[in-house]
């Protein structure tokens, strides 16, 4: 398991889907092949998208005055 913060890139051509995940220290490229490539590719962005969302807002706001 890796969280979606580790997530460099991610995408799907024909039955292929690619995902490029950070370690410490390397990239790791997993890469399979399915007939649900696209339906996968989907999948992380809406995971991906509503982690971003998430994190926008407990972001603590700045104070203007300090």
């Amino acid at each position: 398991m890796h969280p979606f913060n580790r997530i460099i890139e991610y995408s799907s051509r024909g039955n292929f889907f690619q995902m490029s995940i950070r370690t410490l220290v390397k990239s790791v490229i997993f890469v399979c092949e399915t007939s649900q490539a696209s339906t996968i590719e989907d999948l992380i962005k809406s995971y991906v998208r509503m982690y971003e969302e998430q994190k926008q807002i407990t972001r603590p706001r700045k104070n203007m005055f300090f």
